[in-house]
């Protein structure tokens, strides 16, 4: 049998709320500050994937998730590359 040409890895991300404040996601003013920051952090990510967890390059996102969780917007994001 033959070995998938494809290896994956998993990195999770977080946009946390000022410290003592919850934010209510319905509003269209947290949705805006919410879409800033994950604007910025998409910039980011071609260098954020180049830290990936192995320390090793060539990856590539494949897919991503976004999640509210306890007022964290969590971002998590399936990475993959060519098998070595």
């Amino acid at each position: 049998m033959a070995e998938h040409p494809y290896e994956y890895s998993f990195m999770n991300l977080f946009l946390a709320p000022k410290p003592g404040r919850l934010p209510d996601y319905t509003t269209s003013q947290v949705q805006g500050e919410v879409t800033q920051q994950l604007g910025k952090l998409a910039e980011r990510l071609p260098k954020v994937c180049e830290k990936s967890p192995d320390g090793k390059t060539g990856w590539t996102i494949n897919s991503h998730s976004l999640s509210a969780v306890g007022g964290l917007v969590m971002i998590t994001i399936l990475l993959q590359r060519i098998r070595s």
